[in-house]
């Protein structure tokens, strides 16, 4: 957003919020933070904003909390820091695709089957010490896949 766009959405917020003022400083701070972002992803964003608070003045803050800046855009438009929802660490999505989900799903499993048949409390992080060569003798012992389509049915 250059200036003459961050005077213009000044004054859109005011057309909305006539009692909205910013101090000199307080200027100062929206035009830095706000030059980093694309304008149209802060319209987007107000936009937004006018309709899920329509009596709240606009905060710099929750404007930009999930936008990507700029040049965040330009390094890494499609790798960015998610949360894996098993074990709650948080990386790459690359990372996370490539080999990580796979690896935190055997381990969850593991300890999970170790804990049927041991009765034995293994951690996340002993079973993440383990090489994926060791995880996969652990799940060859603990977790045995069926073999054929009838054991699997003469379960149920």
């Amino acid at each position: 957003m250059n200036i003459v766009e961050f005077d213009k959405f000044i004054e859109k917020i005011k057309a909305y919020y006539p009692m909205f003022k910013l101090t000199t400083e307080g200027t100062n701070e929206w035009k830095d933070v706000l030059s980093k972002y694309e304008t149209a992803d802060i319209l987007r964003v107000f936009s937004e904003w006018i309709y899920e608070h329509p009596d709240a003045q606009p905060k710099l803050q929750l404007l930009t909390k999930y936008l990507k800046t700029k040049e965040e855009k330009k390094t890494n438009s499609t790798d960015y820091l998610i949360r894996c929802d098993l074990c709650g660490k948080e990386m790459r999505l690359s990372v996370y695709e490539n080999s990580y989900r796979d690896r935190c799903l055997l381990i969850k499993s593991l300890q999970s089957a170790i804990k049927e048949k041991k009765g034995v409390d293994v951690s996340y992080e002993e079973l993440d010490g383990c090489t994926m060569e060791i995880l996969r003798k652990l799940e060859d012992k603990y977790i045995p896949m069926p073999k054929s389509l009838n054991d699997i049915l003469n379960k149920f």
